[in-house]
């Protein structure tokens, strides 16, 4: 899969500053591959999480659980996603927190 590099530079951007911004200040964040033969990435955190009935709405521009947040971050890391036929979607990181996994498109 060929990307745009300004746009996912855009993507991994937002997707660190919602780890940062919604995690415990002593929070990590970890990227793996994604797991059984899937082509794509996971970013995982070790923050409160985002409960199973919230992640759709997550992707919705102008959805936040903070006040002082634009709701936007996951809305564009969707958007990029999409442009480039990829998949996104949510889940509970092993450490509890929130993974975004990002499934690329092979073409196969």
């Amino acid at each position: 899969t060929t990307a745009d590099s300004d746009r996912l530079q855009r993507l991994f951007e937002n997707l660190f500053r919602n780890c940062i911004e919604h995690g415990p200040d002593s929070g990590t964040v970890q990227v793996n591959t994604l797991t059984n033969g899937t082509a794509g990435v996971a970013v995982a955190d070790d923050g409160p999480g985002i409960p199973v009935d919230e992640r759709e709405a997550a992707f919705w521009p102008g959805h936040t659980v903070d006040g002082d947040g634009t709701g936007l971050g996951l809305a564009i890391v969707d958007r990029i996603a999409e442009a480039h036929g990829w998949t996104v979607s949510i889940t509970k990181s092993e450490r509890g927190g929130t993974q975004i996994n990002i499934q690329f498109d092979t073409g196969e």
